[in-house]
């Protein structure tokens, strides 16, 4: 289960002085996991908030836009294709090992779609999916665990997770949720979604 936590209080609990989280970091990551630590403790990007955190605890100033490159495409998780739990259908998904949330095209016999995000809790939600610079709005349903959008075969969003090169989902407020490169996403789409 993920628990949400209060950055600041966190950082204290976790004997991170006010001095700054990003002081002394060596890796890249580290210092891009404390600006979404502040993305999520904020109520967006564009609050004083955020920009407060970032400049307070990070000290390298907000996150550069994602670009998919080489070096990232290298060490990106490889999507893959597997049967669902139930057996009736067939799933293409990726993890996002930043944030441990997974997502999934998940596809039944019947051509029925649903796009899966795993991960994040809370109610239902209208999630942002921006895939190659293009955005997607969808409203998804909380259950079981986990978020469902239904999509027709050959939408607009299955057709893009095909071809894109990267994928960033984010909620209303502009939280990202998940940042990937969409390294294989093309062969496992076409192997659990043959109808599109």
């Amino acid at each position: 289960m993920k628990t949400v936590l209060a950055g600041a209080g966190f950082a204290l609990c976790m004997g991170w002085g006010a001095q700054g989280w990003a002081q002394g970091y060596e890796d890249p990551l580290e210092v891009q996991r404390c600006v979404w630590r502040c993305l999520a403790d904020s109520p967006g990007a564009a609050s004083q908030q955020y920009a407060q955190c970032v400049e307070a605890l990070c000290s390298e100033g907000p996150p550069e836009p994602f670009v998919p490159s080489a070096a990232n495409q290298a060490n990106a998780p490889l999507w893959f294709a597997a049967r669902t739990g139930d057996g009736k259908g067939n799933l293409a998904g990726v993890e996002d090992p930043l944030t441990g949330n997974s997502f999934y095209v998940m596809c039944g016999a019947n051509g029925r779609h649903n796009l899966a995000l795993f991960g994040p809790e809370g109610p239902d939600a209208t999630m942002v999916m921006t895939i190659g610079g293009q955005s997607y709005q969808r409203a998804f349903v909380a259950y079981g665990g986990g978020y469902y959008a239904r999509v027709d075969a050959g939408s607009a969003e299955v057709m893009a997770l095909r071809a894109g090169r990267d994928l960033t989902i984010a909620n209303a407020a502009g939280g990202v949720l998940m940042q990937i490169v969409l390294n294989g996403s093309q062969q496992a789409i076409a192997a659990a979604c043959p109808q599109g």
